[in-house]
């Protein structure tokens, strides 16, 4: 942290006063990258119990999420999975595993092979989660 000294003379006695600046805590971001913690109100009618939701998924939609976990998602939350780059075997547990957590509300297919995890789910700094709650219902 940065320190500020000041020097004073009192009376031929001389006193150093140090001041230390603390840092400002930053409140348009998170300090993790948070997953959904279930929370059920009326602003948030969308939101899911993520802890509870990953203890009750599948081989293929833990494979997903793995593969999501690998990949850059950055901060617009989307993620591009390219088929060809997996073997064949690989390439059906993803298939099977989109189809899964499409149809639970985790993902939503953007374009071909491209998809946005949920907000809620994983959820973004907070300066950006308005635009992309905004982007999730477009599509």
């Amino acid at each position: 942290m940065p320190k500020k000294s000041i020097e004073v003379n009192i009376d031929d006695e001389h006193i150093e006063l140090q001041f230390i600046r603390k840092r400002r805590y930053n409140s348009n971001k998170f300090i993790f990258h948070y997953i959904g913690i279930g929370i059920q109100d009326m602003k948030k009618p969308d939101t899911i119990d993520a802890m509870y939701e990953i203890t009750q998924m599948t081989k293929p939609e833990l494979y997903l999420l793995e593969v999501i976990n690998r990949s850059s998602i950055g901060f617009t939350l989307q993620i591009k999975i390219i088929m060809a780059d997996y073997s064949i075997s690989n390439k059906r547990k993803l298939a099977e595993g989109i189809r899964l957590l499409i149809k639970k509300g985790f993902i939503k297919r953007v374009r071909r092979q491209e998809y946005m995890v949920n907000p809620y789910f994983m959820t973004p700094e907070k300066d950006r989660h308005e635009i992309l709650l905004t982007a999730w219902d477009s599509i």
